[in-house]
């Protein structure tokens, strides 16, 4: 029997919440006030949490979990038994695999519904690219054996977009039926594009020259992206093929390859053009994409980009990789400006071509602010509540 909308009931596990954080666990506050306002009571259980959120919501009740790791396992439990007698008989988790292993051994006892959230490439194909030893076996226990455990034993395996269902099934052997497809969302009441007015008092507030095209790239420095194939690679060939080139590059984004790449490009004949700024608080992340021009995504691995819905929600021309669920995300004009993951020169070639030709760049602005509308916080809201609620 289907919930009705007043009594629609969802546990959501979140692996991490602080205010200042970068991670795109701070969005997911604003999509489950829209939920709430959409009917649903959620009860969110925040298993690292540094701050409180602030939910304007009556229909969100926060547990923040505090206590050390090892007990953390048993004190969400007890919270799910908790929450089961209080009528919350769907468990969805995002990211934590903790979260989920706990949620699928409550579900023995309970018969909740559990849900696990992931969307991306690169994690086994970094394993199986390991040689045997202590390295490969630590990341199997954390990594491959949870996930396999997950994978057999969770009621629905949540992706996206939808050629990340085809990954899952094809290559890491999600079972179809269990495969649920939800998008990420963007908050278009942040992420939009602002006027020629406010697009210099952001530059002049980051100290960035005000009539310089701005080339942005927001990511991680990661060896599973392989950053440090595209970096500082793109950047000594686009300043060869345009020596003259009034543009410059802001990175935004940590990692472990992000130093290295830094030290190079500054030490580079063009590092005057070069802007690193250490993570920015996604609080204030949307300030960066609005005084922006183009936003650059190469990358090997992806899954759902949310940078990249964050960009076109802004009206930014993208050149990208076609690692992920790129493709599905973007629009027809666009493809055109999507590289395969190992074509280093057709990048470079996209971005020399684009930052230049106002007319496409306004062609593809255009394009994108239209086909971000499908992300919208409201209408991926809908999408939860149709695919959790309505359809059994």
């Amino acid at each position: 029997m289907k919930d009705q909308p007043l009594q629609m009931k969802l546990i959501f596990i979140l692996n991490h919440y602080a205010h200042n954080s970068s991670s795109h666990f701070y969005p997911i506050i604003h999509l489950l006030e829209t939920l709430a306002q959409k009917g649903v009571k959620i009860a969110l259980i925040i298993e690292k949490c540094h701050d409180r959120p602030h939910v304007n919501s009556p229909n969100v009740r926060i547990f923040p979990v505090n206590k050390f790791s090892w007990f953390r396992p048993f004190f969400l439990a007890h919270l799910l038994f908790k929450l089961n007698r209080d009528g919350f008989h769907r468990v969805f988790t995002r990211i934590s695999w903790v979260g989920a292993v706990i949620s699928i051994i409550v579900a023995l006892f309970t018969n909740q519904k559990t849900y696990y959230w992931q969307s991306t490439q690169g994690s086994h194909e970094h394993y199986q690219s390991l040689t045997a030893g202590l390295e490969k076996f630590i990341f199997w226990i954390k990594s491959e054996l949870p996930f396999w455990f997950i994978k057999k034993y969770i009621t629905h395996f949540v992706t996206g977009p939808e050629s990340m269902l085809q990954y899952y099934f094809t290559f890491l052997g999600v079972s179809l039926s269990k495969i649920i497809v939800l998008y990420n969302d963007v908050d278009t009441g942040r992420f939009k594009p602002v006027d020629e007015t406010q697009k210099k008092l952001l530059r002049k507030k980051w100290n960035i020259p005000e009539n310089t095209t701005l080339f942005l790239f927001v990511h991680r420095f990661s060896p599973v992206r392989k950053t440090d194939y595209y970096f500082p690679f793109l950047t000594d060939e686009f300043y060869k093929w345009n020596p003259t080139a009034d543009c410059s590059f802001f990175f935004a984004g940590g990692g472990p390859e992000k130093k290295s790449i830094e030290t190079r490009m500054k030490n580079a004949d063009y590092g005057d053009k070069i802007i690193f700024s250490d993570n920015v608080p996604n609080a204030e992340i949307h300030e960066i994409y609005q005084m922006s021009d183009i936003f650059i995504q190469p990358s090997w691995a992806e899954g759902f980009p949310r940078t990249l819905i964050e960009a076109m929600a802004c009206g930014l021309p993208v050149v990208a990789t076609s690692a992920g669920g790129v493709l599905d995300v973007l629009g027809q004009k666009q493809e055109s400006y999507v590289v395969d993951v190992e074509d280093r020169f057709g990048f470079l070639q996209r971005i020399s071509g684009l930052y230049n030709d106002q007319r496409m760049l306004k062609e593809l602005s255009e394009e994108n602010l239209n086909q971000s509308g499908r992300f919208t916080t409201s209408a991926v809201a809908d999408m939860y509540i149709h695919r959790i609620f309505e359809v059994e």
